[in-house]
């Protein structure tokens, strides 16, 4: 009778993770949409929608970390219950071959899914983050362009250091 507590509890913690993991799918779904919204934000320069994406990626991360820390915490029950080791990863569980099939292909997809969608999300945060340096060096530039069209030499160096023997444009009070 204990081992059927036993198995009732791998059971109902292989339910539990199951839905931790398809709800994680989903959040990095949205986190995915998000970011390729921020992509068209960037390159459209539309700040507004920039602030907006902002606010919501926040909510999103913050409800990855929760997700996250719920599915370590149901993993690691997980793990002990089917006399594995508490660090036991995901695909130490799938390998350990405790599952029905029907269980260990439900995780393994989400498993799979999951894997996809971080490396999306990686993907598509790294183009964000060239597109960000690019904005970045080219208001540099216009910059630099405008210091020296206001007629001299440049009043703050990349390291803001100000040079004060000349006043410029972009010094002056109106």
């Amino acid at each position: 009778m204990g081992q059927d507590v036993g198995q009732m509890s791998a059971s109902d913690s292989l339910e539990q993770l199951a839905e931790v993991l398809e709800r994680h799918c989903g959040t990095y779904e949205d986190l995915c949409a998000l970011l390729s919204s921020e992509r068209d934000a960037l390159m459209q320069n539309d700040i507004d929608e920039l602030h907006t994406l902002l606010m919501g990626q926040q909510g999103l991360i913050f409800q990855v970390a929760t997700d996250e820390e719920l599915r370590m915490k149901v993993q690691s029950e997980l793990a002990v219950s089917l006399g594995m080791d508490r660090d036991a990863s995901l695909g130490d569980l799938l390998e350990q071959g405790g599952l029905s099939t029907f269980q260990s292909n439900r995780l393994g997809r989400a498993r799979a899914r999951m894997l996809e969608l971080v490396e999306q999300v990686e993907s598509i945060n790294e183009d964000n983050r060239d597109l960000v340096h690019q904005a970045l060096k080219f208001t540099a530039y216009s910059l630099d362009g405008v210091r020296f069209l206001a007629g001299g030499g440049i009043t703050y160096d990349r390291t803001c250091s100000r040079d004060r023997s000349e006043a410029l444009l972009m010094d002056k009070k109106y």
